[in-house]
């Protein structure tokens, strides 16, 4: 009888010392770093006005969209266990032809499907974009001799968006996962010009399926 508790406390430690090793393995520090493809949107043609000038328009225009670039998103956050994480994320826009914008944030992440390696999750997150500079190129051959141009072309300092985006991962190591985030359905205050297409939705409330919302990337965690 003494036997047979000493080998049930025995299992009951051993299972304990195990889930508290699978506890501390889903836990800790992560730094994560994905990337992007995204394509600004704006078109320009000559309008004549009523001096003989030209006014060169820039206005929404998806077949004379601008020239693409990409995407870099760095992140640090805290894995609580194999659902849970939540963190501070930057994204940064490289050679944007018209305008850059750099985005800072947070995000909480839950994974509602874990299955051995794979993870579903969806992510929560709160975004503040600022624009930094921007370049309108004015093509010569729209300019008549003597005319002068007038730039109508409205520019956001900056904007905000809060919603939600969705994304996999897959565990390449104990502690290296890659991962792929997709999609995004909430508020965003962008510009027409800075969504790369695909984006539905009336007034600031969007279902976003654009390029710009498709990122790849890797997660350590210390």
């Amino acid at each position: 009888m003494m036997k047979t508790r000493m080998f049930f406390l025995l299992v009951m430690a051993m299972c304990g010392i195990a889930t508290a090793a699978a506890q501390e393995k889903d836990r800790g520090i992560f730094l994560e770093l994905n990337a992007g493809y995204s394509r600004n949107t704006y078109g320009c043609h000559a309008v004549a006005g009523t001096s003989g000038d030209y006014t060169i328009d820039y206005e929404f225009d998806a077949e004379r969209a601008g020239g693409g670039f990409a995407l870099l998103a760095p992140a640090v956050g805290y894995r609580f266990d194999e659902r849970w994480e939540v963190g501070v994320r930057a994204q940064f826009e490289l050679e944007s032809y018209y305008v850059n914008y750099t985005a800072v944030g947070a995000f909480a992440r839950y994974g509602f499907f874990n299955r051995r390696k794979w993870s579903l999750f969806v992510e929560g997150q709160v975004s503040c974009y600022i624009q930094g500079e921007h370049f309108l190129p004015v093509p010569a051959s729209m300019i008549p001799e003597g005319g002068q141009v007038r730039l109508n072309a409205d520019f956001d300092n900056h904007y905000a968006e809060a919603g939600f985006t969705f994304g996999a991962s897959y565990a390449l190591t104990r502690r290296l996962r890659a991962q792929v985030r997709y999609l995004y359905l909430g508020y965003s205050g962008a510009p027409a010009f800075h969504r790369s297409g695909g984006c539905w939705g009336d007034g600031e409330f969007v279902l976003d399926a654009g390029w710009n919302r498709l990122q790849v990337g890797l997660q350590y965690t210390f």
